[in-house]
């Protein structure tokens, strides 16, 4: 729950700042838990099986370990 406020800050900002952009694109995990769906006119759902988003999930930690050493 500390954390939510700080990433709904950090996605305002990005939607200030990108607001006359035509698509802005938000990847947010937890959108209907956190009740933010009306602030969208649209909702795209991407299913993955787990695997599949196990390996994306580790390729990323290990692009964060090499990029921000």
């Amino acid at each position: 729950k500390i954390i939510h406020p700080l990433v709904r800050k950090e996605m305002q900002k990005f939607i200030k700042k990108n607001i006359k952009k035509r698509f802005i694109f938000l990847e947010i995990p937890l959108l209907i838990e956190n009740n933010l769906m009306n602030i969208f006119d649209t909702i795209f759902y991407i299913k993955a099986k787990k695997p599949i988003r196990f390996k994306r999930f580790y390729l990323e930690l290990i692009l964060r370990k090499i990029l921000f050493k």
